[in-house]
């Protein structure tokens, strides 16, 4: 699912993310490096974060 939105919607959608690395970017690193069960809860965190007035550099660690 992540890849289709990379591939298909961000890509028509331009890259609109406040953050740095973008969400999605910062989704695959979660996933790949934490795992499925804390690579959601990174995800869902930083989604719901996700909006003009927030955003700034998140390391990935």
């Amino acid at each position: 699912m992540l890849r289709f939105y990379q591939n298909n919607i961000s890509e028509k959608l331009g890259n609109r993310c406040v953050f740095d690395p973008s969400c999605s970017r910062y989704s695959e690193w979660a996933f790949r490096e934490k795992g499925f069960f804390k690579g959601m809860k990174l995800t869902i965190n930083r989604l719901k974060r996700c909006r003009p007035k927030n955003g700034g550099i998140d390391k990935l660690n």
